[in-house]
C-alpha cells in the first residue's frame, strides 16, 4: 500500500533536515523557530512572597527583601551540549525559588509548541529534565507554592543548630542599600536530616554554574557545610529574614602517617551576592576549620579557573599579612642581587649549581603549611606572585635568577603530571587564572631535545633526513645552544609579564 502524501512528505524531509520537522504548511527555516538557548530561556527568581510572582512589578513592602533573578552559566546537562531547547516558539521558563528554603515553582510560557519534533521524538519535556535534579522540590501549580511561602519564610533556621565561624570571617555588610545587614559564614551539621535535605536542594545551582559540578552523596559521615550568609544584625533565626549567599562543602580524609587533610569540593556563590566577598570568606572559614582541627593541609577537588583565582586571590593576602614573609622576599631579592652573574651557564644553557637564592627556605615552607594550612605547592606558586611584583626595580641577574626558579618549578609539575596522568590538581592548574607554564616548559624541552640530537650525531653527521626523505641541516651544538638562549629570552620576557599581570590581579581582584 502506498504511503500517505503526509508520511511520504515527513519522511523525506526528515531525510533531508534531521530530526526535527517543520510545522505543515511552513518552510523547513520555520524550524529556527521552535529552537531556543536555554541559557537565555531560563530565569531564576530568588523571592520571599507572593507578590514577587508577578514579574510585572516591582513594587514590594519594604518589609520584603528585593527579588533577584539572573541566567543560568549553563544547561548543557539538561539539555546537551548545544545547550537548545526544541520544539517551543519563543520560550520563557521561570524558576522561581524561594531564597533560603530554594523549593521552586515553575512557570512555562510560550507561544507556540510542536506537537512532536519526528515521528519518533517529542518536543523537550522542560518538567522531567529539571525534575532530574530538583527531583520532588518543584511543581507547577502556582496556588500550592504560593499556600507554602508563609511556610517557608517561618522556618528558623536556628534549628539547623548553625555553628557560627570566627569573626574574622565574619563581617558588616558594606553595601550602602544594605547598611545593618551582616555577612557571616556558617557551619552546618549534615548528620541532620533536615539539613541533607537542605543542602540537597542546593546543590541544584552547581548543574547550573559550575562546569563539571556534581552532587555529593552526604550520607557518609566525613563532610562539612558550610553557608555564606546576608542577615540582618538583629536576626532571629527565620528563614524569611537571612540571605543565602552561597555555599560550600569540605571533606576530610587520612593524610599519611597520623593527620587529615580537608579538601574543598563544591563551593558556589550565586550570581546576585558575588563580588562581596563570600567567597574568599568560605576558603578562610574552610582554613580556620582545618587550623582548628590540626590538619595537614587543604586541597581543592578539581578546580576550576575561577576556584584557582579565587584560591590565590586568598592565600596571597594570607601571606601578605605575615610580617616573616615580607622580610623573607626582601632577603631572598638582596641576595639575588649580590650574586655574580653566570654569563657562561646561560651561554651552554645549563642551570646553575647552587641554591637559588629567590627559592623560599625549606623551614618558611614548612612552617606556612603548618600554620596557614595551605598546601606546599600552592605556597610556592603565591611566593612566586610576591617575588614578581618587585621584578620592575630589580638587576638582571635578580630577573635571571628569577626564570630558573620558574623553570624549575615548570620541571617538577611536569614529573608530577607525568606519574599522575590526568588533570592537575593544584599548583599549576592549567586554569587561565593559574600559572600555566606548560607552553614555557614545552619550548624549553624541544631546545634541550634539539641539543642532545646535535650532541649524539658525532662530528660526521651535518644531515639526516626527514619523515618526508628530504634531507635536513642539522644544527651544530653551538648553534642549538644559541637558540635555546633566545628562545628562553623570549619566553622570560613573556612570563614575567604574565606574572606580573596575574599578581596585579590577585591584589585588586574582588570575589
Amino acid at each position: 500500500m502506498a504511503e500517505e502524501p503526509d508520511a511520504k512528505r515527513a519522511k523525506l524531509l526528515e531525510g533531508r533536515f534531521g530530526a526535527m520537522l517543520p510545522p505543515k504548511g511552513r518552510p523547513p527555516s520555520a524550524l529556527n523557530e521552535f529552537k531556543c538557548n536555554a541559557n537565555e530561556a531560563i530565569t531564576f527568581h530568588l523571592v520571599y512572597a507572593a507578590e514577587q510572582l508577578d514579574l510585572s512589578s516591582d513594587t514590594m513592602p519594604a518589609s520584603v527583601p528585593p527579588r533577584a533573578s539572573f541566567h543560568p552559566l549553563m544547561t548543557h546537562q539538561l539539555f546537551g551540549d548545544d545547550e537548545i531547547i526544541k520544539g517551543y516558539k519563543n520560550l520563557k521558563v521561570d524558576i522561581f525559588l524561594h531564597a533560603t528554603t530554594f523549593y521552586a515553582y515553575l512557570d512555562i510560557k510560550y507561544e507556540e509548541k510542536l506537537e512532536k519534533l519526528s515521528r519518533k521524538q517529542q518536543p523537550d519535556n522542560i518538567l522531567e529534565k529539571l525534575k532530574v535534579y530538583f527531583e520532588n522540590d518543584i511543581t507547577e501549580d502556582r496556588e500550592a507554592f504560593v499556600r507554602s511561602l508563609p511556610v517557608y519564610n517561618a522556618i528558623n533556621f536556628l534549628d539547623f543548630e548553625p555553628q557560627t565561624l570566627p569573626a574574622s570571617t565574619s563581617a558588616p555588610s558594606t553595601s550602602s542599600s544594605h547598611p545593618s545587614e551582616l555577612y557571616e559564614v556558617v557551619q552546618l551539621p549534615l548528620d541532620k536530616e533536615a539539613v541533607r535535605q537542605w543542602h540537597n536542594r542546593l546543590q541544584v545551582f552547581l548543574i547550573f554554574f559550575i562546569d563539571g559540578g556534581n552532587y555529593i552523596d552526604t550520607e557518609e559521615r566525613d563532610w562539612d557545610l558550610l553557608v555564606a550568609l546576608e542577615r540582618p544584625s538583629d536576626w532571629d533565626g527565620r528563614s524569611g529574614s537571612a540571605k543565602v549567599a552561597g555555599f560550600c562543602t569540605v571533606r576530610s580524609f587520612y593524610s599519611y602517617p597520623e593527620s587529615t587533610r580537608l579538601r574543598l569540593s563544591q563551593l558556589v556563590v550565586l550570581p546576585s551576592f558575588q563580588k562581596r566577598g563570600h567567597g574568599s570568606r568560605l576558603i578562610e572559614s574552610v582554613y580556620h576549620l582545618a587550623q582548628e582541627r590540626g590538619c595537614y593541609d587543604v586541597t581543592t577537588e578539581d578546580p576550576t579557573d575561577d576556584m584557582n583565582q579565587l584560591r590565590d586571590e586568598v592565600d596571597v593576602k594570607r601571606l601578605q599579612e605575615r610580617p616573616e614573609v615580607k622580610e623573607a622576599v626582601e632577603r631572598a631579592l638582596a641576595a639575588a642581587a649580590s650574586q655574580k652573574e653566570e654569563s657562561s651557564g646561560a651561554t651552554e644553557g645549563e642551570a646553575p649549581k647552587q641554591k637559588n637564592p629567590l627559592a623560599i627556605s625549606p623551614s618558611l615552607l614548612e612552617d606556612l603549611r603548618k600554620s596557614l594550612k595551605i598546601n606546599k605547592k600552592n605556597i610556592k606558586k603565591c611566593w612566586e606572585v610576591l617575588l614578581s611584583l618587585h621584578l620592575d626595580k630589580s638587576p638582571p641577574v635578580t630577573r635571571d635568577a628569577f626564570l630558573r626558579l620558574q623553570l624549575d618549578h615548570g620541571a617538577r609539575r611536569a614529573e608530577t603530571a607525568a606519574g599522575g596522568g590526568g588533570r592537575s590538581r593544584g599548583y599549576g592548574g592549567g586554569g587561565a587564572n593559574g600559572h600555566a607554564k606548560g607552553g614555557l616548559l614545552k619550548a624549553l624541552q624541544k631546545a634541550v631535545r634539539k641539543e642532545e640530537e646535535s650532541d649524539d650525531g658525532g662530528e660526521g653527521s651535518e644531515a639526516e633526513e626527514s619523515d618526508g626523505g628530504v634531507a635536513v641541516q642539522k644544527q651544530t651544538p653551538e648553534e642549538a645552544a644559541r637558540e635555546k638562549q633566545e628562545q628562553l629570552l623570549q619566553l622570560y620576557g613573556r612570563r614575567e609579564e604574565q606574572l606580573k599581570k596575574h599578581a596585579k590581579k590577585l591584589l585588586s581582584h574582588g570575589s
